[in-house]
Order: structure tokens, then sequence, then C-alpha cells
């Protein structure tokens, strides 16, 4: 598979899959090929990240092929999401959600996606502009 724009990279111990809502996103099937590779790898944890990542056309197919391999998922998102998505972490076993802010101010939307995944009792983790 051709590596788009650094849309994914291995190391020692996790995939770290960039799942951006682009016209050039990921596709499933590219997504499949990666986490075929990571079980060879022995890899176990996944890291799925990108902007517009829960707008992704196929991002609840990603999470159940992930879970489904036993992986590790950690979710990296500014929170600003258009529906509740704890419930769905909860349902994949996602182990964390890092919240990114990146500069920007609090938004009710982020503050309540914090508060939802902190409910369903999945890890959560505040990164600043300094992380």
């Amino acid at each position: 598979m051709q590596k788009r724009f650094n849309m994914y990279k291995f190391s020692e111990n996790e995939l770290y899959v960039e799942i951006p809502n682009k016209p050039d996103y990921i596709s499933l099937i590219e997504f499949k090929t990666l986490a075929t590779e990571a079980q060879e790898k022995d890899i176990k944890d996944i890291i799925l990240s990108g902007e517009g990542l829960t707008e992704h056309p196929d991002f609840l197919k990603i999470l159940e092929d992930t879970c489904s391999r036993g992986f590790d998922i950690s979710i990296i998102t500014d929170g600003n999401w258009t529906r509740n998505w704890a419930e769905e972490f909860d349902k994949y076993k996602v182990k964390q959600v890092q919240f990114s802010y990146q500069g920007k101010e609090d938004t009710d939307a982020q503050l309540q996606a914090i508060q939802d995944v902190e409910e369903v009792g999945i890890d959560v983790v505040l990164l600043g502009e300094d992380e």
C-alpha cells in the first residue's frame, strides 16, 4: 500500500493512523491492510486520529474491525462532535480518548464530550498547546 501524506506510522509498540474526513481519506480496505500488518508485527496498540475523524464515512467500521482484532484502541480528537460518541467508544472497548485543543478555546461540545467519555469510564487525557 502506498503511504499517503504520512497517514500512518508504525513504531515498536503501536500503529498510529490518521483518518481525516477529507477526499483523500484512508479507506476501510486500506485500514484493514494496516491492521493486518500490525498484527503480523505483534503490535497491540492502535491510535486513531485525524481532523474530522468521527465524520469519516467508515469510522464505526474501523472501530469495529480494530476491536474485533483485539487491539487496545486510543483516539485523539478535539471533541467537537456532532453526536455523543462515548457509548460507541465503550462498545468497541476504546481504552483512552485524548482531547487535543492545540490553542483552540473550549466549546460546550468539547466539554460535553469530555464529560460523556468520563461517564462511561474511559480514560481521558487532555492535551493542550504545550503537549
